[in-house]
């Protein structure tokens, strides 16, 4: 299993094909595993892996990757989880490729590392849109429950939506 720990993180990602690299941010919420792409309308880690290096991860607490949780993480403490994985592999400018959540975690990326990104394509991304908000508390709620039997240490505080998330309001 590849996986690398950076400040007490460990990520769990991995790669397929060659070429220039595409790094996948999966959709599924707090909940975005490589694995989420086998229910999407496509899977990009077999679709695309004889023309790019795809790179897939399972972003922190979410599958095989864990790490602290803390009230102020937000968009920046991902993207800087997904800069670490880039460094990691030698990769200097990449593509990127995001579904759901995975939308957000691009545009994060690219505010955080524009000279790193090629290109992304952002597909079906996450919005505020008539009554989903309440839907993307369950969910997050739902990953914060599950958080708290592996992580009994972090407060509810810290399991709170962040502020940080646009369009969402922190929730205690």
């Amino acid at each position: 299993m590849p996986s690398f720990q950076r400040d007490g993180v460990t990520l769990y990602y991995e790669e397929h094909g060659n070429g220039f690299p595409l790094l996948l941010l999966a959709p599924g919420g707090m909940r975005s595993t490589l694995e989420r792409w086998a229910s999407a309308p496509f899977d990009p880690r077999t679709e695309l892996c004889a023309d790019f290096r795809v790179i897939a991860m399972d972003q922190r607490n979410a599958g095989r990757s864990s790490g602290p949780v803390t009230a102020s993480d937000g968009w920046n403490t991902y993207a800087a989880d997904q800069i670490a994985l880039l460094d990691r592999l030698g990769i200097e400018r990449c593509h990127l490729l995001g579904g759901c959540i995975g939308g957000a975690f691009c545009l994060s990326l690219i505010e955080a590392a524009p000279e790193r990104i090629a290109a992304a394509v952002l597909q079906q991304p996450i919005g505020l849109a008539g009554g989903n908000r309440e839907v993307f508390h369950e969910l997050f709620d739902g990953w914060a429950e599950e958080l708290k039997k592996s992580q009994p240490s972090p407060s509810d505080a810290d399991r709170a939506v962040p502020a940080a998330v646009p369009g969402t309001r922190a929730r205690r």
